[in-house]
């Protein structure tokens, strides 16, 4: 028998018109991929109107759709050992320097070599607020973006932290070298921010608030060159792929991003160019203000010594 708390349920808003169900059902539950989505829609597990339909359904105002989440699989993470570059620990929390190439969390399929793996074998106490696969997680850096990350330890810190990012009361300072000139010295970059509709591994940016989640990034610029632009950034929301897809859309992609690159050069093949560079917040149990930097990693340099020449 599905409990209650496993049904999910959605009235289509008009904007959402003629979408596809398995479309309009990923975007709604992000944590669910459309092949997935697809697969729930074929074993009956979703009803538009009480009626069994398919994933190509199109979507009329005021549908009411019903999905029976179904209960997750079991899964063991196991703890992994790994050099975690740390910066601050006490019992409440830990601040790490993440490096690029190491996914924050598990994923269905994928339960191993992932931070929270290495962040259980040296700490073996996260907070269990994050459930199964994110332990302690109340914030995320993509794959591939190295930087400053905090990770709870303890429920308190967990609950507070995540309350201090909700409410944006987190400073995050990035670095980032983008591709061509930034015509302005300083500037705001506000854009809705949305998953593409066939590549769902992408995002897309729009001018169009509707169309996505409000997204706000700061710029300033920082050195100039011949064709590229050494950038700081302040993000003041935390949308997936957020800095990368905001200046892909106003024609300055990062250096090194292969998913928003529409042609790569030498100086990619470096990495991503981006950075988690401070980290600010007060810390949820003490109360005690909390800032931390880090220095730029080396294949920025190696890309910025590259452009100075």
């Amino acid at each position: 028998m599905i409990q209650e708390e496993t049904i999910k349920q959605f009235i289509v808003e008009p904007e959402c018109v003629n979408k596809r169900l398995d479309v309009y059902l990923s975007e709604k539950m992000e944590d669910f991929s459309r092949t997935q989505i697809q697969e729930y829609v074929d074993s009956y597990l979703v009803k538009v109107n009480d009626v069994v339909v398919k994933s190509s359904y199109r979507l009329r105002a005021n549908d009411k759709i019903i999905f029976f989440v179904p209960e997750p699989v079991p899964v063991e993470i196991k703890p992994e050992p790994y050099p975690l570059k740390i910066l601050y620990e006490d019992k409440d929390l830990i601040v790490i320097n993440k490096d690029a190439g190491v996914t924050v969390h598990p994923t269905p399929g994928h339960y191993t070599h992932t931070l929270v793996n290495y962040l259980l074998y040296h700490c073996k106490d996260l907070s269990g607020i994050g459930g199964v696969l994110r332990p302690g997680i109340v914030h995320r850096l993509d794959k591939d973006t190295t930087g400053l990350m905090v990770v709870a330890k303890s429920d308190k810190a967990h609950q507070g932290l995540s309350v201090q990012f909700k409410e944006r009361q987190v400073t995050k300072i990035y670095n980032a070298i983008v591709k061509g000139k930034i015509g302005v010295e300083k500037g705001y970059i506000r854009k809705s921010i949305f998953r593409h509709p066939k590549q769902r591994n992408r995002m897309c940016a729009s001018d169009n608030y509707a169309a996505g989640k409000q997204s706000l990034t700061y710029y300033e610029t920082l050195e100039l060159f011949s064709d590229a632009t050494f950038i700081k950034i302040k993000l003041f929301t935390g949308r997936t792929h957020q800095i990368r897809v905001h200046f892909s859309s106003i024609g300055h992609p990062l250096f090194g991003d292969v998913l928003y690159l529409k042609k790569k050069k030498s100086l990619d093949t470096f990495g991503l160019a981006l950075v988690s560079k401070e980290l600010g917040f007060t810390h949820p149990v003490t109360g005690e203000s909390l800032y931390f930097t880090i220095d730029l990693p080396p294949h920025f340099h190696e890309i910025l010594n590259r452009l100075k020449k």
